[in-house]
């Protein structure tokens, strides 16, 4: 994972969301390539880790898509600095306002 950022015009972040809901999720994008998840209101702990399981496969498929695209991240934005995040089951971190 990396906090590298891309021209908006690029449609990574479009991209990401696209391939998060077919993973059955609702997610939409925010400034600054973020995502917000939504998760249900009553959800279970499986529940939370399968979301993240499958964010997970988003994030993945969005990274592969972009070396596919041979995309380039803009020089010098890495990203905001964010506090250290939750951990998941699956292993995928959380940034709590950051995402």
């Amino acid at each position: 994972a990396s906090k590298r950022q891309y021209d908006p015009k690029m449609g990574v972040a479009a991209r990401c969301v696209a391939f998060a809901q077919g993973e059955g999720l609702i997610v939409r994008a925010l400034a600054g390539h973020r995502l917000a998840v939504c998760p249900l209101l009553i959800i279970a702990p499986a529940e939370i880790d399968a979301l993240f399981d499958r964010l997970g496969r988003a994030l993945d498929r969005t990274r592969d898509w972009i070396r596919a695209e041979r995309l380039e991240a803009v020089p010098g934005r890495d990203g905001p600095r964010c506090p250290a995040g939750l951990m998941a089951p699956s292993g995928l971190t959380v940034n709590p306002g950051c995402v």
